[in-house]
């Protein structure tokens, strides 16, 4: 009977600990994906800066660059560098989730290992006895 009452805590904690395990995979997935982003980002975002300054080149040098084309080049780089602003909040936000699910999932790991213990002291510290 003693067995059975120590059981039930023990299966909570490891649906628990699945649930925030698969959580922290998915956060972690989705921090991956905004690095890749992010790196595509600046990697356009100096294309556009290149760009920009060889239009501008071209300039100084007499050749003809309409003003429009290089206010249409102006306006695709403040795009993407808000885009990579953007890009970059998200991902603070994603890594903060994500370390605190890291710090919960170390809390029930540890709640797991303790309430597995052959110790009658460990059970009783799982259910609050004193």
């Amino acid at each position: 009977m003693e067995w059975e009452n120590a059981r039930r805590p023990v299966e909570n904690i490891f649906v628990e600990l699945k649930t925030i395990s698969a959580e922290w995979h998915l956060l972690r997935c989705k921090v991956e994906k905004t690095e890749r982003e992010n790196c595509c980002l600046k990697t356009e975002f100096l294309k556009c800066q290149q760009e920009l300054a060889l239009l501008r080149a071209q300039k100084m040098e007499g050749l003809p660059c309409s003003k429009k084309y290089m206010c249409y080049c102006q306006a695709v780089r403040q795009k993407r560098k808000a885009k990579l602003a953007r890009s970059a909040e998200e991902k603070a936000e994603l890594m903060e989730r994500l370390k605190n699910t890291e710090i919960h999932l170390g809390v029930l790991r540890e709640a797991q290992v303790s309430c597995r213990g052959p110790e009658k002291e460990d059970v009783k510290k799982c259910y609050g006895e004193t």
